[in-house]
């Protein structure tokens, strides 16, 4: 039953067409069998698909609640810290320093805390290294900083401003919060962060979780790598989700890793088409078995 290689085209065909006749039933059950195979394994990886569509989906609106809320709860904490001083007659710059150091030991990525007066002038900063050339409150940067402190002029209850480059490279941000006396503005407390460090800490358990995060602000990538980077898998799942508190806005970039993909996809779909695949295979055998049998007795 093999072609010879000295055959035509038509004698080719005819001995093709022969074949195809004499394992015709051996054949179709083995074709069915495998195009059954295929629709199962079809259809159990679109219900995989939709299933990380839906978890992805679900991540989206946690992460931009959860960086919603660490921005939210840093703007309070700046805010908290004006309302105890905006009433202090004579406020003195050691107890100030003391409870503005107590913010920054409650918070880590708190690296500066200023005190300017309604004018935006300097009065008071903390800790004095901050101030020192490629610090965080380097005075090279201090027009950045006003102008991020400023935003409480459109926001009376404190904001975040948007982000700008730090001394260090990267970018930093600036919550504020106004102090007022008699409904005016007599100055305004700022607490600067770094943005890598700001968001390290809010995605930290999702990084754990195994999910890869990226930050964009306008043109600017503040944090995360690029999907691209870590394969089309990631490229495929990328979505994004958009986050705004004051005058911040970014875009949250995510997809699964290649651990958490494996951890989403079963090993379902692939049982299925291998078995079927084989068993088409066996069930051809058997009827072909069947068939020879059959010629036997007759």
């Amino acid at each position: 039953m093999t072609l010879r290689t000295s055959m035509t085209v038509g004698e080719a065909a005819r001995e093709v067409g022969r074949i195809l006749d004499e394992f015709a039933a051996p054949i179709l059950v083995a074709l069915v069998i495998a195009v059954a195979s295929l629709a199962a394994f079809a259809a159990l990886r679109a219900y995989e698909d939709a299933q990380i569509r839906r978890v992805l989906d679900i991540e989206g609106r946690y992460l931009a609640g959860a960086m919603a809320a660490g921005l939210e709860q840093r703007v309070l904490a700046i805010r908290g810290l004006a309302r105890q001083w905006e009433t202090v007659a004579a406020p003195d710059s050691d107890r100030w320093a003391a409870d503005a150091r107590a913010l920054m030991a409650q918070d880590a990525v708190v690296r500066g805390v200023e005190w300017r007066d309604a004018e935006f002038g300097l009065r008071w900063s903390t800790p004095i290294t901050a101030k020192l050339p490629n610090g965080d409150l380097d005075p090279e940067t201090d027009p950045d900083r006003v102008s991020a402190a400023a935003i409480v002029a459109v926001h009376a209850e404190g904001s975040v401003a948007g982000s700008f480059p730090g001394a260090r490279g990267g970018r930093n941000v600036v919550f504020a919060a106004p102090m007022t006396r008699d409904g005016r503005r007599e100055g305004v407390l700022t607490a600067v962060t770094r943005a890598r460090d700001l968001i390290d800490t809010i995605v930290a358990a999702e990084a754990r979780r195994g999910f890869s995060i990226a930050v964009r602000e306008g043109p600017y990538r503040v944090y995360g790598p690029m999907a691209s980077a870590e394969g089309p898998e990631a490229e495929l799942w990328w979505r994004s989700t958009v986050t705004q508190v004051g005058d911040l806005q970014w875009v949250i970039e995510y997809w699964p890793s290649v651990d958490l993909m494996d951890g989403l996809r079963s090993l379902g779909p692939a049982f299925v088409l291998v078995g079927g695949l084989l068993l088409a295979a066996m069930m051809a055998g058997m009827v072909r078995t069947r068939e020879l049998s059959l010629r036997g007795r007759a």
